[in-house]
């Protein structure tokens, strides 16, 4: 079973890993509904989600090249390799440790990256990117590699505001955050809780949207759910309503679109809505998950289908379990006596191996899956590539995943190696550089090499997002902390 934490969240109970389990079946729940509402105590299974594409050809990495970010060395899946003379790096490892989020368009193979107002886009193949509306040429366009969407290290760190230097003596590309804070950090909103009101905060700690609300869910794509009077709607970076309040439930914006819910006939029914607040698909399902890869699952009273975005089933099966697509790929089940299996996009099984049904989607080019009591990991052949002996695991981000073995928590690479010995009472995935981990029953943060980076003081702790983390201390007050442990808006109820 993937890697258990205890969490803030408000709302409604969502089975991980699709929809179709009832919450009766499993423990392994997650709250959909998830901001940081300190109404409800729950344990849910936290997997991180990485875009990956598959290739048709391989190349040789140079395995001595080196990256490191703000001198932390990384730790890629797929080493950097030389194209070209340009040093190309995993996409998303490298994205995501700048600080930016991803959409991934699976139709013509390109990426869209944002960050606070920064856009760039990349597709596989061009050597002409976007930054923001600048067209630029690129001496070496996005590749696959491996099975891996490996991206010029150069101009995504330069493009993201970071300085990009080469050192020859060590082999490494060393990439430095401007010591200032970039104008498109500045539009990113962090939710805060203030005398049971909730409210933004920008990168600098400053109160940006008053406290004015009963509930939140984080931005994204530029809109954030916000509850008044027991109706959810849209507010923007500004905090102007731009959809007003009329929903039970409200989630957030994925791919262009946001699954809503209101009461019908003793039961939440749900539909999507555009950012103009427009339904595209009537309030309908049982349940419904975001769009991946313009796909989602959705359930009706007995069974779950995929739709896409005109709402149109796409795949005529109808399943108990079906994940959201990841890689092109989802895990899938008919009953719930059958293992999983994993499909694509037309609905056909990618290969025969079956396995447990909590196996999960695929996130880097491994899925974790369920073989009797443990876990291990496949790639998008099916076959074991690091054979079950965990009973919980992660998945993997920046070229690591946690593992819980012998009642500790530690952190194995892509070849199977433990390269953080299992030394913990609990640990998160890397994200941004650091891993939350729990020690003597408290929470701080190490770096890929293990390394204490912020001293474990804190009772709960989130990941890293957007430079920033969410802890909370005994007295039930939350804050945000930096990547160097300093606090950037101090404890609050």
């Amino acid at each position: 079973m993937t890697a258990i934490q205890v969490y803030y969240f408000s709302k409604k109970i969502y089975p991980l890993e699709g929809i179709g389990l009832p919450n009766t079946s499993y423990v392994r729940t997650i709250l959909r509904h998830a901001c940081f509402s300190s109404r409800f105590l729950l344990i849910f299974v936290c997997i991180a989600a990485l875009f990956f594409v598959t290739s048709s050809y391989a190349v040789s990495a140079d395995s001595t090249i080196k990256v490191k970010i703000n001198n932390v060395l990384q730790s890629y899946s797929q080493p950097p390799v030389l194209l070209n003379e340009k040093t190309v790096v995993p996409m998303r490892a490298i994205f995501e440790a700048l600080g930016a989020q991803l959409i991934w368009n699976d139709k013509d193979k390109s990426v869209i990256a944002t960050r606070g107002t920064l856009s760039i886009y990349l597709k596989i193949g061009d050597n002409k990117a976007k930054v923001n509306d600048e067209d630029i040429i690129l001496d070496q366009p996005a590749a696959l590699i491996n099975g891996n969407t490996m991206v010029p290290v150069r101009f995504v760190g330069e493009a993201m505001g970071a300085t990009v230097t080469w050192e020859q003596a060590t082999k490494t590309v060393i990439i430095t955050y401007k010591t200032e804070t970039p104008d498109s950090d500045l539009t990113l909103r962090f939710p805060i809780i203030k005398d049971q009101l909730f409210g933004f905060i920008d990168i600098t700690g400053t109160i940006v949207i008053t406290p004015q609300f009963s509930d939140v869910l984080p931005f994204t794509e530029g809109l954030a759910a916000v509850e008044i009077d027991g109706l959810w709607g849209y507010i923007d970076i500004t905090g102007k309503i731009v959809i007003p309040p009329g929903y039970g439930l409200a989630y957030e914006f994925s791919e262009g679109l946001a699954n809503v819910e209101n009461f019908d006939n003793d039961e939440y029914k749900s539909g999507f809505i555009d950012k103009s607040g427009k339904i595209v698909i009537p309030l309908q399902f049982n349940n419904a998950l975001d769009f991946s890869e313009g796909i989602t699952p959705v359930e009706y009273k007995d069974s779950s289908q995929y739709i896409n975005k005109n709402g149109e089933v796409i795949i005529k099966q109808k399943f108990f379990k079906a994940t959201d697509f990841s890689e092109g790929v989802a895990a899938v089940a008919e009953s719930i006596m059958d293992p999983a299996s994993y499909i694509d996009k037309e609905g056909r099984k990618v290969f025969n191996e079956t396995y447990g049904i909590g196996s999960s989607t695929f996130i880097g080019g491994f899925a974790a899956v369920q073989v009797g009591e443990k876990w291990g990991f496949i790639d998008h052949t099916g076959k074991l590539i690091i054979q079950p002996q965990f009973s919980w695991t992660g998945q993997f981000s920046e070229g690591l995943v946690s593992v819980y073995t012998d009642d500790k928590w530690g952190f194995m690479n892509s070849s199977g190696e433990m390269a953080i010995a299992p030394k913990y009472e609990f640990a998160s995935d890397f994200s941004e550089g650091l891993a939350m981990i729990q020690m003597d029953r408290k929470r701080g943060y190490i770096n890929n090499k293990g390394e204490i980076v912020i001293e474990p003081e804190f009772v709960i702790a989130f990941d890293f997002k957007n430079g920033l983390a969410l802890v909370e201390n005994n007295e039930h007050e939350q804050a945000y902390i930096n990547q160097k442990g300093e606090f950037i808006y101090p404890f609050s109820k």
